[in-house]
């Protein structure tokens, strides 16, 4: 284990020993009441299970800040990427000053690119200072799949609000039922994901995006909490990639993701084949709504012409010091990060 030193504070690679004093700090930092098998998970890295994907800073071998890491691979089939996103990044209240920065840049650096979406105030100011630059965004849409239910609305004192959302929550239901086909094409099959049948190497893309590993798939899918599905969808009898989707019952009623889903190219009917399945397999679960995250110019076209309603929008920042991403087209979805498995 490698032991480095910052400012007086001894830095170095979380180990599972540490869970107990690392939720200590993002329960105090954050106010969030992870429990110890969560953080296990989350900062589990998944190429070597009894290792951690995480760097701490200690003072007098007490850990006062804490930096987690999702690694991603990102593609165009003629080029692997290796990325990396940082995330549970915290520091105890009276060590700031210098060693979150410190943090940040240490795990933004262990891969070729980061990617950043866009988060607090406090974050903005730290991102150009470790050398990322703002340069797109990414989008976010809801579709309802099914209509709203008594346990969706709040108990709130402004009821005319909610009920006036309700009214505009059916409308939008009933509407996507006219846009929403399920026809998925003579050219797309689906299929149960295997490890057997997922190919070790992307398909040629038109575009860069993420192509995670079976690794980082088999990990997502034992996220707590949450009920995942995972389809591979070959396209002229090539595997494209996986579809992967979370599923969160609320006690009343269930949400959906659609947390990531493979570059499907310039053709819109292709895209809309693979999210008319994806809705269709939600809808058969209970899912009210679904929500997807996108940056592809076809894709966001097609969520617009099949009636999903966007929700808001957020900057990307991107640490690329050999402009792998420059003058190119992406692909990004929710799988990015943390952003899947947070707030379905």
């Amino acid at each position: 284990m490698e032991i480095s030193s910052y400012m007086g504070y001894e830095l170095r690679e979380a180990i599972p020993a540490d869970l107990v004093d690392i939720r200590r700090v993002i329960t105090e930092v954050f106010q969030n009441n992870y429990s110890i098998e969560y953080l296990h998970w989350v900062l589990e890295n998944p190429e070597d299970p009894g290792r951690l994907n995480a760097i701490v800073a200690l003072e007098n071998n007490r850990i006062i800040g804490v930096s987690g890491y999702v690694r991603a691979r990102y593609s165009t089939g003629d080029l692997l990427i290796t990325g990396v996103h940082a995330i549970l990044l915290c520091v105890l209240p009276e060590y700031r000053g210098g060693i979150g920065r410190e943090l940040f840049y240490r795990v933004s650096t262990l891969s070729d690119v980061s990617l950043i979406y866009e988060g607090t105030q406090d974050a903005i100011r730290v991102y150009p200072k470790v050398g990322f630059q703002r340069i797109s965004e990414v989008e976010f849409y809801r579709l309802r799949l099914l209509p709203p239910i008594a346990a969706e609305i709040k108990p709130v004192k402004k009821k005319i609000r909610y009920i006036g959302r309700g009214i505009i929550n059916l409308a939008q239901y009933y509407l996507s039922l006219l846009r929403i086909g399920y026809e998925v094409g003579h050219s797309l099959e689906f299929f149960p994901f295997t490890l057997a049948l997922y190919p070790s190497y992307p398909p040629r893309n038109e575009c860069i995006s993420n192509f995670p590993s079976k690794e980082t798939l088999d990990w997502l899918s034992r996220c707590p909490g949450l009920y995942s599905k995972n389809y591979l969808i070959k396209k002229g009898g090539i595997c494209r990639g996986t579809l992967f989707v979370y599923i969160k019952d609320h006690g009343g009623f269930k949400t959906g993701k659609i947390v990531h889903i493979p570059e499907m190219g310039k053709n819109p009917s292709s895209w809309t084949g693979v999210l008319s399945f994806a809705e269709a397999f939600l809808r058969r679960q209970g899912c009210r709504w679904i929500n997807i995250c996108v940056h592809h110019p076809t894709l966001k076209a097609v969520l617009k012409n099949k009636g999903y309603s966007k929700l808001n929008s957020r900057k990307i920042w991107i640490l690329d010091p050999k402009s792998y991403f420059s003058d190119k087209t992406w692909h990004l979805t929710y799988i990015e990060g943390d952003h899947g498995f947070r707030g379905v």
